[in-house]
């Protein structure tokens, strides 16, 4: 399955000096498709299909971020992705067909290190 997080999820911290700790959550679409090989049990070979749609979910997560420079900073967060069940139709070569009950979820650990840029400075009002 190839997940994709078609909106930015919305993100609620709480910052301790150079820290970022925070929890994440918002929504997550994913498409999928399977194709296999498989073998009966007399030896004979077949193939397999299944087409996949686009399929909404939810996301959430949590991370925490640490500023160890200026303008740098390292950061480690784990999402979890849950797009419910289905029934999912899987063709084979032979001309059977089979239904199966299929439950997507995806767990996912991102670690970085990020730098932002300071282009210009930020905005003084002068009276």
């Amino acid at each position: 399955m190839r997940a994709v997080e078609l909106f930015p999820t919305a993100r609620l911290g709480y910052a301790a000096n150079n820290w970022l700790f925070y929890v994440k959550g918002g929504g997550a679409w994913a498409e999928g498709s399977s194709s296999g090989k498989g073998t009966l049990a007399s030896g004979t070979p077949f193939d397999t299909t299944s087409s996949g749609s686009i399929r909404a979910g939810w996301i959430v997560g949590g991370g925490v971020e640490w500023g160890f420079a200026p303008n740098w900073s390292a950061m480690i967060e784990y999402n979890y992705l849950d797009f419910g069940s289905r029934t999912v139709t899987i063709n084979n070569s032979l001309g059977i067909t089979t239904f199966v009950n299929s439950f997507d979820t995806v767990n996912i650990v991102k670690a970085g290190v990020n730098h932002r840029f300071n282009f210009g400075s930020p905005m003084v009002a002068r009276y």
